[in-house]
């Protein structure tokens, strides 16, 4: 993924709606692999991807000159979908499975999918992160709230059940699964629509929060200046002149 600027990090911070766009332009896509590939059902990856974005746009404004967008969203997506997530999916309609071309979608590869989900799941968490998204042990511990060391036993641990799973057809498997989770991104119009859609009404409703403040404001102006004005009136009205 291209490195997002420090320039533009501070300026979606600041609430400028380009920068914000920009920013969720460049992670939507690992997002939406990440949370596809861990729950395996694309109405609650939908559902949690959605989350995830609408939370940052709460908390945008506080992130410091450190935090990094990826690191953050790899982290809340994956919490989001341990909290949210109902569990293993079925076969049948595990995106894992039906994610790659339709000569790979073999009895092996159905048996590693239902593998991988029967891991524990830290395990599989790891296993899928690693393997799929391409991440380092450091990624994986932020990622999985865990240390580095932890994140690392985990994927040992996983690596240890799935080679004796699959056998020779590890490798090759394990190249299958990298394949899968790519081909679960969603298409460059698809972000669009996702990002314009989900800060033009972040935008929108911060403009009506603006508004009505404002309103409120004027209105209690002119009440306190009409008081002013009538001081006289109003303090003979209530016996005090």
């Amino acid at each position: 993924m291209t490195e997002i600027g420090e320039d533009t990090l501070e300026r979606a911070r600041s609430g400028n709606r380009r920068a914000i766009e920009a920013v969720f332009r460049q992670v939507h896509p690992g997002v939406c692999r990440l949370v596809r590939a861990l729950c395996g059902d694309a109405d609650f990856a939908d559902r949690i991807v959605d989350i995830s974005f609408r939370h940052a746009l709460t908390v945008l404004p506080r992130w410091n000159e450190h935090v990094d967008p990826e690191h953050w969203f790899s982290h809340h997506a994956l919490q989001t979908v341990r909290r949210v997530s109902p569990g293993r999916p079925d076969s049948a309609d595990d995106l894992l499975v039906k994610a790659v071309a339709s000569d790979q979608q073999t009895p092996a590869w159905a048996a590693f999918v239902r593998g991988i989900r029967r891991l524990p799941p830290q395990q599989a968490e790891a296993f899928i992160l690693h393997h799929g998204q391409r991440m380092n042990s450091r990624l994986l511990g932020v990622s999985m709230d865990c240390s580095t060391t932890a994140a690392e036993n985990h994927l040992r641990a996983a690596d240890n059940a799935m080679r004796a799973l699959a056998g020779e057809q590890f490798e090759p498997l394990t190249r299958v699964l990298r394949t899968a989770v790519v081909a679960l991104g969603p298409s460059p119009d698809v972000t669009e629509q996702f990002v314009t859609a989900r800060v033009g009404a972040w935008a929108d409703r911060r403009s009506a929060v603006r508004i009505a403040r404002l309103v409120f404001l004027t209105v209690v102006i002119s009440l306190l200046a009409l008081a002013w004005i009538y001081r006289a009136d109003l303090l003979r009205l209530i016996g005090l002149q």
